[in-house]
């Protein structure tokens, strides 16, 4: 029984390594290189006054507004870890409640946000939905990250200019690598949000140790894998690189620190994307007030992709309407 399955994840590898080693990965048109840099030419530095997006970002972001004619957004740039940073700001057409913090997660980007930040932005909250490096219209190489402790540095500088602007977070809301990004925040800086809530947070990838062989063996001779995702806003192509940062980060893991914050957990139990029973149970060992929502028949991107989940949701785990 045991040589069988020694078998079976021997044959696996060996197959993963063929799979991997023909694929190509295609490169970005100029089509979309064009339409990116059209997106980045409407700049506004986040602390000069804001220019309000045009048609060309409705696109991608008008459905955070619908049916708020009053709201406006406001894509800004700003300097963070050597690269030009992108976030955008959407402001209510009602009085504010305060401001809520989105962070996006791996090859995603703010739009995926866009049913609870609809709600949201309907019961008067401030939205600053921050693009991970790499991502979107962000800087830096494209998908990759140089150290997984970076995407801390630039939630905290994005954290430091909109305190500055009056617009302070008083809520998190981070999304698989979105997530990890605000637990090496609070490892680093500490957070002082009225809750903090994690949506399928990356902390292994699923087939974490599968992967990991299988990426040893392949390191001499693949680079990038073909995502196969093409526009403007999104990553074409997977650096392994990435995979080895991540990897890092994980050794790193071992030596934080227990901390009393209380945060919630959002998660599917049909997640393919994250290993959710290991990153469920490290995190409630980490954080010991946390609490954890587990959503049947959830996939890694339920809560963003279909509306009805996503606003019910954020209403519970805010409390908002209960």
């Amino acid at each position: 029984m045991l040589q069988g399955c020694k078998l079976k994840v021997t044959s696996l590898i060996f197959i993963s390594i063929l799979v991997f080693s023909c694929q190509t990965y295609t490169k970005e048109s100029q089509e979309v290189l064009d339409s990116r840099d059209e997106l980045r030419g409407l700049r506004s530095y986040v602390y000069e006054d804001w220019i309000e997006a045009d048609q060309l970002f409705d696109r991608y972001f008008d459905e955070y507004t619908k049916d708020l004619p009053n709201s406006k957004y406001f894509p800004v740039w700003f300097n963070s870890i050597g690269e030009k940073m992108n976030g955008v700001i959407f402001t209510p057409q009602v009085q504010t409640k305060g401001t809520v913090l989105f962070i996006h997660g791996y090859a995603g980007n703010s739009r995926g946000l866009r049913y609870i930040g609809n709600r949201l932005l309907k019961d008067g909250y401030v939205i600053a939905a921050l693009t991970l490096p790499g991502h979107g219209l962000a800087g830096g190489d494209r998908g990759d990250i140089d150290n997984f402790d970076d995407y801390a540095v630039v939630v905290s500088d994005f954290i430091k200019i909109l305190t500055d602007k009056g617009l302070k977070p008083d809520f998190a809301v981070g999304h698989s690598t979105g997530g990890s990004s605000l637990i090496i925040y609070n490892q680093k800086y500490g957070w002082e949000f009225k809750k903090v809530i994690l949506i399928a947070p990356l902390i292994h990838s699923s087939y974490w140790y599968t992967s990991k062989i299988t990426r040893f063996i392949t390191r001499p001779f693949i680079k990038k894998l073909d995502t196969r995702w093409t526009g403007p806003l999104a990553v074409s192509t997977f650096p392994m690189h990435w995979f080895d940062e991540l990897t890092k980060w994980n050794k790193k893991l071992e030596n934080y620190n227990k901390m009393d914050d209380e945060i919630i957990v959002l998660q599917g139990d049909k997640d393919r994307i994250v290993s959710w029973r290991y990153n469920i149970k490290f995190i409630k060992e980490l954080y010991n007030k946390s609490e954890v929502l587990i959503y049947k028949d959830g996939t890694h991107t339920l809560f963003l992709d279909e509306e009805w989940d996503g606003i019910n949701v954020i209403n519970k785990a805010f409390n908002f309407y209960y």
